[in-house]
């Protein structure tokens, strides 16, 4: 199932939160596992922040569950170029 989630469209990933088929933890854990198999020969991020995006995570399955998603791709993962400021994080 992991390779199948991170390759899916934010619209698929969206459609299973709306039917709750898939939580964006689930999405979030494969991604993360994803990144964790495969970066070591790619090195590909310079900074992954499990933590930090399980907790984003949580919290937009908690909104999901409520029915009040917080926009329109809450819950997509997504991987932020380092050349982009982000508190936190190192630039390059």
């Amino acid at each position: 199932m992991t390779s199948e989630l991170v390759q899916a469209s934010a619209h698929d990933l969206l459609a299973r939160y709306r039917d709750r088929s898939l939580s964006p933890v689930e999405a979030a854990d494969a991604v993360l596992d994803r990144i964790a198999r495969v970066d070591p020969a790619v090195g590909a991020y310079v900074v992954v922040d499990p933590e930090r995006t399980r907790e984003a995570a949580r919290e937009s399955e908690a909104r999901w569950a409520r029915g009040e998603p917080k926009g329109l791709l809450d819950g997509v993962p997504v991987s932020v170029k380092d050349l982009v400021l982000t508190a936190g994080w190192p630039t390059l």
